[in-house]
């Protein structure tokens, strides 16, 4: 396998799609402080209390994401495999594109392993504040 410009044109775009991702995840956790947090007006004792409300995840919820998880990370499992066995098998060590997707889907393998642990043994829990 040979370092060409389809790995440089294929890190770039992985790398702008991930800054998109993360503005657009910025943009949301910024409109929901918005709402829940709501400025202070002049009055504020017209606003009232705040009320809290929760929610818990469906068990059908939880289990298509335990088994969509289980069945990615088996995928993911193999490409950590092929691709370590490919960087082994070269002579001169490996190429750089394919240790540095390797280090990336191991942070990625983890962080699904993580996920998976936490919705088989965790309690995820939808908390809304209101003010009326």
């Amino acid at each position: 396998m040979t370092f060409d410009l389809s790995h440089v044109l294929v890190a770039i775009f992985a790398a702008a799609l991930g800054a998109w991702w993360a503005r657009k995840r910025q943009r949301r956790i910024e409109q929901r402080d918005r709402l829940a947090f709501p400025p202070q007006q002049a009055n504020s004792a017209a606003v009232g209390p705040a009320r809290e409300a929760e929610a818990e995840m469906g068990t059908l919820g939880r289990i298509f994401s335990v088994i969509f998880t289980l069945i990615w990370l088996t995928g993911w499992s193999f490409g950590i495999f092929v691709a370590a066995r490919e960087i082994l098998s070269e002579p001169n060590g490996g190429q750089l594109f394919l240790i540095m997707w390797l280090i990336a889907a191991i942070i990625a393998w983890f962080s699904a392993v993580r996920f998976l642990i936490r919705h088989l043994f965790g309690k995820d829990v939808l908390r809304a504040r209101f003010w009326h």
